[in-house]
């Protein structure tokens, strides 16, 4: 097995998102099981880190799409931002899609 585990998380997790979108891009709902079967297949060890397990899962989930409100794309942030997860925005037409990684500036008092 690779020795990619024991490199930085976040190399990880690239690594997997890279690979779930090979294979066809955004799912509904990724699960953990999924994510340590496209690990497997790239010949890595699952991660012990919960926290890259969601990293992956919270990247490669269905897009917020700009074109269904201000409010989805705000609740989404907020969602995040909560549990540090990444998300997708899908651009308009012409426009390209991005991957938000939230980061929280300032925790409630």
């Amino acid at each position: 097995m690779s020795q990619l585990n024991e490199a930085r998380p976040a190399d990880y997790a690239a690594r997997l998102i890279r690979e779930v979108f090979r294979r066809g891009g955004h799912v509904p709902k990724l699960t953990a099981a999924q994510v340590a079967a496209v690990a497997q297949a790239l010949g890595l060890e699952p991660h012990p880190g919960e926290d890259v397990v969601d990293a992956v899962i919270g990247a490669v989930t269905e897009p917020v799409r700009w074109e269904d409100c201000n409010q989805d794309i705000a609740d989404a942030v907020f969602g995040a931002a909560g549990r540090l997860m990444p998300f997708t925005v899908e651009g308009v037409l012409g426009k390209p899609s991005v991957m938000m990684v939230p980061v929280v500036l300032e925790n409630e008092s």
